[in-house]
């Protein structure tokens, strides 16, 4: 019977540390979000100016466009400075002169002619979505515009955090 008892406490303490180690490796980190990749109609373009948090202009070999993030929204240059410039810089150190791929939605441009579109990182340990991140690190806020909302949960699961 002692020796059950040994092999039940020994089981039990062997599991409770297995459960630390499994809490302590996929707990939350300051990392980028690394989603599987892009699921629509993709383009590689290359950014060459950010605009503000939420807009760039790219270039998909066919000159200058402004891409519009879909699902997401940063404050305006009429917002406080410091959330604004906070957006700007998140989105300047995520895209600023990189190649980034534009994934589409539903819609191809908004009201003023902008693309619209998921702006994704294909990085060496995975894919990291720009709009994904900029509202995980909160800089940015769910907006919806149906009918491009292939996303949304997605983000609503990056604004309620860990």
């Amino acid at each position: 019977m002692v020796k059950f008892a040994a092999l039940a406490i020994g089981a039990l303490v062997a599991c409770l540390l297995l459960a630390l180690v499994w809490l302590f490796v996929t707990a939350p980190t300051a990392q980028p979000i690394v989603s599987a990749a892009p699921i629509g109609p993709i383009e590689q373009a290359r950014v060459v100016e950010v605009i503000d948090g939420d807009t760039i202009v790219v270039d998909r070999g066919e000159g200058a466009e402004t891409v519009r993030y879909i699902g997401i929204d940063t404050p305006e240059r009429e917002d406080p400075p410091d959330l604004y410039e906070a957006a700007n810089r998140a989105n300047r150190a995520l895209v600023e002169g990189r190649t980034v791929v534009l994934e589409r939605d539903v819609s191809e441009v908004d009201r003023f002619g902008r693309l619209l579109r998921y702006v994704w990182l294909d990085e060496p340990d995975g894919w990291v979505m720009v709009n994904l991140e900029l509202v995980r690190s909160g800089v940015a806020e769910i907006v919806v515009f149906r009918p491009d909302v292939r996303y949304l949960d997605l983000f609503r699961d990056a604004e309620r955090g860990p």
